[in-house]
C-alpha cells in the first residue's frame, strides 16, 4: 500500500487518473446502490427518486474525497489530517473567500449571458427561468435542481482541481498540468454512454467539459482558490435547467455548444480572472 502510495504521488498523471476512475466507480456503486433499494421498495415517487439519487451519490463521494482519498491514499502531495487536505485543496484560506465568490458570480455571468444570447438567435433553443422554480418533473428537476447540482459543483471540483490539479501542478507547469486536468475532465464523461447517452451527444459534452475544465483549471491555478470553481461549476449546472434544445442537428449542437456557449465565455472569462486576481487576490 505504501508502494501504491508513492507511486501516485511521484506520478501524478496516474494518480489523477486513479482519482478519475475512483470518482467514476463511487458514482456507479452509488447508482447500483439506488437501483437495489428501487427494486426492494418498489414503486417510488419521482422526487423520492431523485432525492434518493442526490443523497447516495453525495454521500458516496463524500467518503471517496473525505476519507479514501487524505487518509487511505495520502492525496494529494502525502496529506495526512483533514486540515492540511483543506488546505493542499485551497480551501482552508478564508482571507480572500469574499473576493473568489464575486469573481465567481462575475464569470457565472457571462457564461448565462451567452446562453441567453444563444437561446435568442437560435430558434431551436428555448429558456425559461421559471424552470428553476418549478416542482421537479422527469424531464426537468426544477426547484430541486439548485440541491442537485451541489453534488457535482462541490465533488467534480475536489477531484478535479483540488486533487488532480494540485498533483499535476508539483511536477509540471502550470500550461501542462491545466490541459492535462482539462483532458481528463472532459474524459470523465464518457460515463454517460453507460446512462444511455448516443455517442455523437457524448462526444459534445467532452469537447464542452474539456473547454470548461482548461478554464476552471486556469480560474483555480490563477486564485489559488477553489471556491470561484465551486460557485462557477455549480451555477453553471443550476442555470443551463433554463435551457431547452430540441430539433437541432448534431453540428449546429456541436457549434454552438462548443462555440457561443462554452469557447467565446471561457476567452472572456480568462481575461477576467487574470485581471481580477491580479487586482483584488494578489496572486
Amino acid at each position: 500500500m505504501t508502494r501504491l502510495k508513492q507511486i501516485l504521488q511521484e506520478k501524478p498523471i496516474i494518480g489523477g487518473i486513479v482519482v478519475a476512475a475512483l470518482f467514476n466507480l463511487f458514482l456507479f456503486l452509488a447508482l447500483l446502490t439506488q437501483t437495489l433499494i428501487y427494486i426492494a421498495i418498489g414503486d417510488m415517487h419521482f422526487f423520492s427518486i431523485i432525492l434518493l439519487q442526490f443523497s447516495l451519490m453525495f454521500g458516496f463521494l463524500a467518503i471517496l474525497f473525505l476519507l479514501i482519498v487524505p487518509y487511505g491514499l495520502n492525496l494529494p502531495n502525502g496529506v495526512n489530517t483533514l486540515g492540511e487536505y483543506s488546505e493542499a485543496i485551497q480551501l482552508k484560506d478564508s482571507s480572500s473567500l469574499k473576493h473568489n465568490v464575486i469573481l465567481g458570480l462575475i464569470v457565472v455571468a457571462v457564461f448565462v449571458a451567452f446562453e441567453l444570447v444563444a437561446g435568442l438567435v437560435v430558434i431551436q433553443i428555448s429558456f425559461n427561468f421559471v424552470n428553476l422554480f418549478m416542482a421537479p418533473q422527469p424531464d426537468n428537476l426544477g426547484s430541486f435542481s439548485w440541491v442537485y447540482n451541489l453534488r457535482p459543483g462541490i465533488w467534480e471540483e475536489v477531484a478535479f482541481r483540488g486533487v488532480i490539479l494540485t498533483m499535476l501542478l508539483k511536477k509540471y507547469s502550470k500550461r501542462t498540468s491545466i490541459i492535462i486536468d482539462g483532458v481528463l475532465f472532459g474524459l470523465i464523461h464518457l460515463m454517460n454512454l453507460l446512462f444511455g447517452a448516443d455517442l455523437l451527444s457524448t462526444v459534445v459534452q467532452i469537447v464542452y467539459a474539456t473547454i470548461l475544465g482548461f478554464f476552471l483549471a486556469y480560474m483555480y491555478v490563477k486564485t489559488e482558490s477553489i471556491v470561484s470553481c465551486v460557485i462557477t461549476h455549480y451555477l453553471i449546472d443550476v442555470f443551463g435547467q433554463m435551457f431547452i434544445i430540441s430539433g437541432m442537428s448534431i453540428l449546429t449542437y456541436f457549434v454552438i455548444i462548443v462555440g457561443l456557449v462554452v469557447s467565446i465565455p471561457v476567452m472572456i472569462n480568462s481575461y477576467l480572472v487574470k485581471i481580477y486576481s491580479e487586482r483584488f487576490l494578489e496572486v
